[in-house]
Formats: structure tokens, sequence, C-alpha cells
């Protein structure tokens, strides 16, 4: 996610807190937590107006252009796969030890109910 905001930058010199929530198309809290972990953290990718270390949504955005860091190389996760790998097996066993027996189709539209506001599905269909 880090990766994605970031991306964002070589469109526009200065994002809103609303600009990039809304090209992301992440829920608030998700978007918080990005944001500050690359403004307000010891790495200060992008510089913040005004500089508060809480994330408001009248805050904008700039990109460091000066930051550097020659001791460290800075890690984006591209984990996302991984990630949603385990939300889906984590889903998948909260919704089988409640129900004990469900149907193909019941246990994914659970899932798809449980996981709907960490990423959004592509529906499609599947003919056994």
């Amino acid at each position: 996610m880090q990766a994605s905001a970031l991306l964002l930058f070589n469109s526009s010199d200065r994002l809103s807190y609303q600009e990039i929530m809304s090209q992301l198309n992440l829920s608030d809290d998700d978007v918080i937590r990005v944001l500050h972990s690359l403004s307000c953290a010891k790495y200060q990718i992008l510089i913040k107006e005004p500089t508060t270390k809480t994330i408001c949504p009248t805050d904008i955005f700039e990109f460091n252009s000066k930051f550097t860091d020659k001791m460290r190389k800075i890690k984006v996760i591209e984990d996302v796969d991984k990630d949603r790998r385990y939300a889906i097996d984590a889903s998948i066993v909260r919704i089988m030890k409640s129900r004990k027996v469900l149907g193909y189709q019941q246990l994914v539209m659970e899932c798809v109910e449980q996981l709907g506001r960490m990423f959004t599905f592509v529906w499609f269909v599947i003919f056994p």
C-alpha cells in the first residue's frame, strides 16, 4: 500500500488526504496508517502540512525529494498476495468453526462479506 501511495506522486507534486484516499480506494483507517508511516515515522518520505504527528482529512502531502539515507535501504512490502492469502484462510477458519457444515457458495459469500472491506473483489463464475 505504501508503494501505491508513493506512485501517486509521479503524476502530482502535492496531494490532499482526500485525493489520496479516493485514488487508492482505501478506507479511512488504511489511508491514515499508510500516510502516517510515510510522513510521521522515522523516515519522512512525504512532507505533511501542517507538521503534526496526527493525520487529518485536511492535510496536504508532498514528496520529500531531499530524502536520502545511505545506511539503510527502504524495504517496500510487496507481500500483498501472501497477506491476502492469510486473511482469506483466517476468514474460512472462523466461518467453518462457527458453522461446522456449509456449502461452497455460502462459504464464498460469507468470506466476501467478512473480507469486503479489506480489498475489492472481481466477480466471476466458475463452472464445475
